[in-house]
């Protein structure tokens, strides 16, 4: 049985990102990774499989990406990297 595959869809201002963190010598490669899969299955509407392949990695990865992108796509994929400070006890 074949699964359904949500699309992503993004506005204006989620591609401008995507690209602003694709291009950025600043950002961590793997941010720059997970951008990369997110925007090939987003607007050049790559399946799982061809992102896997494009970029050297597996389709289980692919997948968690792209489904942690739709789950939180409200939120931009940069704010998520920033680690939130320890707690002193």
């Amino acid at each position: 049985m074949k699964q359904f595959t949500p699309q992503l869809c993004l506005d204006a201002k989620q591609q401008e990102d995507l690209q602003k963190i694709i291009r950025s010598v600043k950002v961590e490669v793997r941010m720059q990774f997970r951008a990369s899969i997110i925007w090939r299955s987003a607007m050049e509407k790559q399946n799982k499989n061809q992102v896997a392949r494009e970029l050297g990695t597996t389709v289980k990865t692919v997948r968690k990406w792209r489904n942690r992108e739709i789950a939180i796509l409200s939120m931009p994929l940069y704010y998520r990297s920033i680690k939130k400070p320890a707690c002193k006890r």
